[in-house]
């Protein structure tokens, strides 16, 4: 089935379609010119009145399609392709005998004044070089039409894959915002039932973290200032839960600040070297953030737990899914003897591609 897009005037609307016809009808006549075509068949003119011809031809030729082109396109604004290239062509046809008896008539008188042979034979060939114009004519507007087409699929396409994406990454980031709730009410309930001093302060930060993942839910990019903004309250969190037993050390200069990242990944990983590693007063747990080679990266130590943590897709493949999704990137795992390391790209803007793997 032929696909169905609206019949728009591709070629015979153009803007410089007159410069095109002139163009057109000089390159014919200095073709046959060169081919000796007038010698041939024994023809006598001034070069100047047999250009004009051939500029008319094409003029009449392609403003006939344009008018029949817009006939159809006012008729029907969805019509099948196939099918108005075909009526138009068919349409073009009488045109192209019209545009032929009308030069020949108009011109034919003051080429060629007499013998009737060779009035005969322009007359053939003035019907042979319309036609000719024509059927040029109708298979550049095929060709620019359908490709048209294709570029307007291509972008179709294009938007689906940009809304399937976002649609991905929208259900990747909603996991963050459950996870982070239900950890830190734990511990804000037992901070309450204690009368703890520090209750209001990590409510506060608690409420400072949760309204820039609330904010941020719907952005795909922030700036690295803007993450580390967001977890210095975090990091009080944390402090606060683990107390001396977690130790997080943040090593990042200034000049990296406008690059971009993923939002809340910093927390992700953060967590994941929580869920997985011993953190105590006797086992600290040592995180570092800095910038590396490949990025911005987040080392523990190894301490791993002695019991296996079912993993609920949350930490590292949720922030790996959204490199790709996002960039066509891949974050980096490095496991050493004592030493557990993750390194997520640094991006710039212009880099991201929406590539999509799958």
């Amino acid at each position: 089935m032929c696909p169905v897009f609206s019949f728009t005037m591709i070629l015979f609307n153009h803007r410089l379609r007159y410069l095109f016809i002139a163009g057109l009808g000089i390159y014919s006549y200095i073709n046959a010119s060169f081919v000796e075509t007038f010698r041939y068949y024994g023809l006598q003119g001034r070069w100047w009145i047999l250009m004009i011809g051939f500029i008319m031809i094409c003029l009449l030729d392609w403003e006939g399609s344009r008018l029949v082109q817009q006939a159809i396109s006012k008729k029907s604004s969805q019509q099948q392709g196939f099918r108005a290239l075909l009526i138009l062509f068919i349409t073009s046809l009488p045109i192209a005998l019209f545009a032929a008896l009308i030069v020949y008539y108009f011109f034919g008188s003051i080429i060629l004044k007499n013998e009737i042979v060779q009035q005969n034979i322009l007359l053939k060939l003035t019907i042979l070089f319309s036609f000719r114009v024509n059927l040029f004519l109708q298979c550049v507007n095929a060709v620019l039409f359908f490709f048209a087409g294709y570029k307007q699929k291509q972008l179709e396409m294009e938007e689906l894959k940009r809304i399937s994406i976002q649609a991905r990454l929208r259900a990747i980031q909603e996991q963050i915002n459950p996870h982070f709730l239900f950890n830190n009410l734990n511990v804000l309930s037992t901070l309450v039932l204690q009368k703890h001093e520090n209750a209001n302060t990590f409510i506060e930060a608690f409420s400072s973290v949760y309204r820039y993942l609330l904010t941020r839910k719907d952005v795909e990019l922030v700036k690295l200032r803007e993450e580390l903004e967001f977890i210095q309250p975090y990091i009080f969190l944390l402090t606060t839960r683990f107390g001396n037993g977690l130790i997080i050390e943040l090593d990042i200069p200034d000049r990296y600040n406008e690059r971009f990242i993923v939002p809340a990944a910093l927390q992700l990983l953060v967590e994941n070297a929580i869920k997985h590693n011993i953190v105590s007063v006797v086992q600290p747990l040592h995180i570092r953030m800095f910038v590396s080679e490949d990025g911005l990266s987040v080392s523990n130590n190894l301490q791993e737990r002695g019991e296996k943590i079912p993993s609920t897709g949350l930490g590292l493949e949720n922030i790996n899914q959204r490199y790709r999704l996002l960039a066509g990137k891949e974050i980096k795992i490095e496991r050493k003897a004592d030493l557990f390391v993750v390194t997520v790209p640094l991006l710039q803007e212009s880099v991201v591609t929406r590539s999509d793997p799958y």
